[in-house]
């Protein structure tokens, strides 16, 4: 049986009490506040087929990308365990924007030098309103995810292209940024196989 084990970050927002301030005090909770707002950053990564994609990033993280048709809402890695073996595998989700039905999404990943194909879904299904999908298993070993075992930041540029029922071809690329610390926090979820599982 297969335990899903992941994690995601947010946010609550705090309501701001109605507050009387003097004027050298407005200044200075407006100079606190523009030093906490985290600039927007335009990134050009290069991707399979000698190409380049530009994307925005907002403090550590890049923008979830989207068009006039589909909207990225998740683009990350999840890890698993099963018979005492470690796993990883890619999640996504796909908000639509019109009422076009989908006829086929393929996810690819094309941060080596050939797209590698994540996700190829021939019958895609909305639940509620978002499509949903995940590669294969793979193995979370230094031999299958190198990346994952270094010290170094890493990014991961997907391509998601949907067909859909009308003929209509729609493509978003998305990275996912992985550093040093979340690879760290991420093997720490994972933990040690058991001796033998192999």
């Amino acid at each position: 049986m297969l335990d899903p084990i992941s994690a995601a970050m947010f946010s609550v927002p705090v309501p701001r009490p109605r507050l009387t301030v003097g004027p050298l005090l407005l200044a200075f909770s407006c100079a606190l506040l523009a030093g906490c707002l985290e600039p927007k950053i335009q990134v050009s990564i290069p991707v399979a087929g000698n190409q380049t994609q530009s994307f925005t990033r907002i403090g550590p993280q890049f923008v979830f990308s989207e068009n006039s048709e589909l909207a990225v809402e998740e683009a990350g890695l999840t890890t698993y365990r099963t018979e005492g073996r470690n796993y990883v595998r890619w999640t996504f989700s796909i908000r639509p924007k019109t009422f076009e039905r989908f006829q086929r999404v393929v996810v690819e990943d094309m941060t080596g030098a050939q797209p590698a194909t994540l996700v190829d879904d021939r019958s895609p299904q909305l639940g509620e309103v978002h499509w949903t999908g995940q590669s294969a298993l793979i193995r979370a070993t230094a031999d299958q995810v190198p990346w994952l075992f270094d010290n170094a930041e890493t990014v991961r540029v997907f391509r998601i292209t949907v067909q859909f029922a009308n003929g209509k071809t729609s493509t978003l690329y998305q990275p996912t940024r992985f550093t040093p610390k979340s690879k760290q926090d991420l093997l720490g979820l994972i933990g040690p196989e058991i001796p033998g599982s192999g």
